[in-house]
């Protein structure tokens, strides 16, 4: 599996499922047992899932909340967002 099409079964959990049938596609199943098996991509698509429901529920405690939650997060692209946002020095 591409790191693209990874990236977007990481992003969108409903990726590869029929709506009509609920059935799963190969890549969906395939998607889903890679991103199990990564501790650092289930935090990956934790976080970007958390942050998605903020902004859409225009929710600012639970955006402070989020922000603080990750802000020593080990992945370095959320972690850097975040600093940027916050103004904080990078480590």
């Amino acid at each position: 599996m591409s790191h693209n099409r990874l990236a977007i079964h990481l992003t969108n959990t409903e990726w590869g499922v029929s709506k009509e049938t609920g059935e799963c596609s190969k890549s969906h199943i395939l998607a889903a047992e890679i991103i199990n098996s990564s501790f650092l991509l289930k935090n990956m698509r934790e976080a970007y899932n958390t942050f998605r429901e903020i902004l859409n529920s225009k929710d600012e405690l639970r955006l402070d909340q989020w922000l603080e939650k990750y802000k020593s997060t080990k992945i370095k692209r959320i972690r850097s967002f975040i600093k940027k946002r916050l103004q904080i020095p990078l480590e």
